[in-house]
């Protein structure tokens, strides 16, 4: 009678452990797919602002963009080009371009924003930032999901947090096991997210099979809800998103389409290292350690202070001045002044 039921209390603390273990799975297959080949994500949106037109409207505010994630590499790239409405100026519609490019060890962005009805196909007058990861724009987070699906997540302090990729992985302390759940026939593990802010209670179902991220929600404590609702389709990698849908519930009114993305391309040619760093043309400005530079014929970078047009400072008429003589000839004659004014000083002072 003792052994059997020594027997029982050593199946149930198997049983016990399998089961504390079982929710780790998903996320350590979920990480594994940071080892993806280099992706290049090609993507158009519509997006569906609260008390604006509806899905299926032709109003709709659309976009066009392009993503390349190579989480192995360190290296990422998102381009968008969009066209929006301000709630500041609902009669024009502007068209809204930006880049963020990250080589590993540098990031090069710009933001242009003009009116669409005089936007040129290349934008003009562009400022690229050069610095550090997140340090002027940052990854925008409305990408996430392709995130995802390369075994990363953003930060819980923001996509500006880095080193990337390594502040992006998840981890067991961030995501803990909340359960099972199934969804299109596939089982998966729901995962909580610990940083969630306060009020609110994010969750994430990752499939068991493969560790793709099928859907997220975020309720709020008033019942305000958003859900991302992730498609995958099959690829020489597995499988991979296909196009996703953001949708917000708000107490006592029908769910409302926020935006819609759809993958129209996911390709696996390996990039180049100029796909992560914005092509300098003339025209175009750079700005670099709180110093900016105009670019000019054939990519010269000139410092703006000296470029045409440009009133030169203070600084640079006196160094064109002193130029022939040298700085210590200019320093050696402003000893003398100084010299001779305190020697007049104590003539007078005697006299």
């Amino acid at each position: 009678m003792r052994i059997t039921g020594l027997l029982l209390c050593l199946v149930c603390v198997y049983t016990a452990g399998v089961s504390a273990r079982q929710p780790a799975v998903p996320l350590e297959t979920w990480a594994g797919r940071q080892q993806l080949p280099a992706t290049r994500y090609e993507l158009r949106w519509e997006k569906f602002p609260a008390g604006e037109p509806t899905p299926h409207d032709d109003r709709a505010f659309t976009g066009t963009g392009l993503v390349i994630l190579d989480a192995a590499g360190g290296r990422t790239r998102v381009d968008q080009d969009e066209r929006l409405r301000f709630k500041n100026r609902p009669g024009q519609l502007n068209r809204v371009r930006q880049s963020v490019r990250y080589d590993g060890q540098e990031q090069t962005c710009f933001f242009k924003m003009e009116p669409a009805a005089n936007a040129a196909e290349e934008p003009a007058g562009v400022k690229v930032a050069v610095g550090v990861w997140g340090g002027s724009m940052h990854w925008p987070d409305e990408f996430a999901p392709l995130a995802w699906a390369h075994g990363l997540v953003v930060p819980s302090g923001g996509p500006q947090i880095g080193p990337f990729p390594t502040a992006w992985w998840p981890t067991s302390e961030r995501f803990r096991p909340a359960g099972t759940d199934v969804i299109d026939g596939r089982p998966c593990a729901v995962l909580r997210d610990a940083t969630a802010a306060e009020g609110v209670t994010a969750t994430l179902h990752v499939d068991a099979a493969d560790g793709a991220v099928l859907r997220t929600s975020r309720v709020r404590a008033g019942g305000s809800t958003q859900v991302v609702a992730v498609t995958y389709r099959d690829t020489p990698h597995g499988r991979l998103p296909a196009g996703w849908e953001v949708t917000n519930t708000r107490p006592g009114q029908p769910p409302a389409v926020e935006a819609k993305v759809t993958v129209s391309a996911a390709r696996f040619d390996p990039p180049a290292a100029d796909d992560f760093r914005v092509a300098l043309r003339p025209g175009m400005y750079v700005e670099r350690q709180g110093q900016t530079w105009s670019v000019g014929p054939e990519g010269v970078q000139v410092p703006l202070e000296s470029s045409e047009g440009e009133r030169p400072t203070l600084m640079a008429r006196a160094l064109a001045v002193v130029g022939p003589i040298g700085f210590l000839g200019l320093v050696m004659a402003a000893c003398l002044v100084v010299g001779l004014l305190a020697l007049r000083r104590r003539v007078r002072a005697t006299s």
